[in-house]
């Protein structure tokens, strides 16, 4: 089965944006909510059901590559009544294990190996055990993606400078001059000279090489 693409950067602006209190993201000057009822109604599961405790360990000696290629294999064998049991027990075990817990790398927790069966699955509650999982997510990531700023250091007063301050960090880096961050502390102030000499020395880089 196909991996699903992550766009990292976003996760982190999403996981800063969220308001725990709120239960929801502050997106521009509006909050999104994000509470069980919106997992319900992404996942298309009822929020009803007995509560479920993802816990990560222990775990057993079974693999998230096992569990694919167990459910691959499946696929492939001829159709019986024993076959199609096993078909949904390993497509239940991968469900809960890549897409509702997705821990990839590690082994399979026991917590979860046992969600085996459609009865044994219909009665918990999946978006209330997701929506607590994800918070769980959400508090590790925000506690760990914490921006630590160096004082001293030129900083951007806005969300649109960002190209234009690596460049002039590498500039600055690269240069065999003793630099003095004091003396770059106006750079917020000289973004639009920055942009007009970049694109300059870019048309003239252009045209020489065009020239020969």
């Amino acid at each position: 089965m196909p991996s699903l693409p992550q766009n990292i950067p976003l996760l982190y602006v999403l996981v800063r944006a969220y308001n725990r209190p709120k239960q929801a993201f502050l997106l521009g000057k509006k909050y999104c909510k994000f509470t069980v009822n919106e997992v319900a109604m992404i996942l298309g599961l009822p929020n009803r059901g007995q509560n479920f405790t993802f816990v990560r360990l222990p775990c057993i000696d079974i693999s998230y590559k096992d569990l694919t290629e167990d459910l691959n294999a499946l696929a492939w064998e001829d159709w019986s009544p024993t076959l199609e049991s096993r078909r949904l027990d390993s497509l239940i075990l991968y469900l809960v294990n890549v897409f509702f817990f997705p821990l990839k790398g590690m082994k399979v927790p026991a917590s979860l190996y046992k969600i085996r069966g459609f009865s044994n699955f219909q009665k918990y509650n999946w978006p209330k055990a997701i929506h607590e999982f994800l918070l769980s997510q959400i508090d590790t990531l925000s506690q760990s993606s914490v921006i630590k700023k160096v004082p001293g250091l030129p900083q951007q007063a806005n969300g649109d400078d960002c190209g234009v301050y690596v460049l002039k960090y590498m500039e600055a880096l690269a240069s065999t001059d003793n630099i003095s961050w004091e003396e770059c502390s106006n750079w917020s102030s000289q973004t639009v000279k920055f942009r007009a000499e970049l694109a300059a020395e870019m048309i003239t880089t252009f045209a020489k090489k065009s020239s020969h």
